[in-house]
């Protein structure tokens, strides 16, 4: 806690005071609380990636279960669930990176 002088009284207040005791005068840097938020592209970046691996898991269910396990169709279901999961991380580092 450190000390600091009013500048209509001139006394001595506590940089922590939300004003000033004597004169009651507000203190401009007390009291205030910074929050940072996660910006809202990189969640929705993180919902589209994940919602794209669900969807190629569900295409490779889809696929098994028809026995059209052609080469492209495998293909497509990988490639699906590998830009979703580069969304997913990608996504996740750019929040921390923003925000640490």
């Amino acid at each position: 806690m450190a000390l600091k002088i009013c500048e209509d009284c001139k006394k001595e207040i506590s940089t922590e005071a939300i004003s000033c005791p004597n004169c009651g005068r507000p203190n401009e840097n007390a009291g205030i609380i910074t929050i940072e938020q996660t910006q809202k592209k990189w969640k929705h970046w993180n919902l589209f990636g994940v919602s794209l691996m669900f969807i190629a898991i569900g295409y490779g269910g889809i696929i098994g279960k028809a026995g059209v396990a052609s080469k492209i169709a495998v293909f497509a279901g990988f490639a699906v669930f590998a830009i979703g999961f580069m969304l997913w991380v990608g996504s996740g580092i750019g929040k921390w990176y923003h925000h640490g």
